[in-house]
């Protein structure tokens, strides 16, 4: 990424560890920082297999997308969110590391798509883990 970008507010894809994509998200909102994990509704079932409630899980586990600034998340990194990691891309041409971004008008689609089916029903026998 080049300097004069780094000040641009872009989606940035972030790995989060240990699972505390939820968490971050939580931290972010208070801070006014906007972000994005794409989630999937579970049922619940109890060992009989009755259904006993449901349950809303990332889709992909330790995965955030947040709209800020390169040099935002990086000073985010070095304070609260330490556990938080740019998903990095080699420019083909350079072979420089850069931080991949989600072009806004992408980000909608990925949105809207995700809002619009992803929230549907997972059946108890597919494991989202495969």
């Amino acid at each position: 990424m080049k300097q004069k970008d780094r000040n641009s507010t872009a989606w940035y894809v972030m790995r989060v560890t240990y699972q505390r994509e939820l968490a971050t998200a939580e931290l972010l909102n208070e801070m006014g920082i906007e972000n994005y994990i794409p989630t999937v509704r579970i049922k619940i079932r109890n060992e009989k297999g009755v259904s006993i409630g449901w349950k809303t899980e990332p889709l992909v586990h330790n995965y955030i997308f947040i709209r800020e600034s390169y040099n935002r998340i990086y000073e985010l990194k070095q304070g609260k969110l330490e556990h938080l990691r740019f998903l990095m891309e080699k420019d083909p041409i350079t072979g420089q590391s850069n931080a991949q971004c989600v072009p806004d008008k992408q980000m909608a689609d990925f949105i809207r798509v995700v809002r619009t089916s992803g929230m549907k029903p997972v059946p108890v026998d597919i494991d989202l883990r495969k």
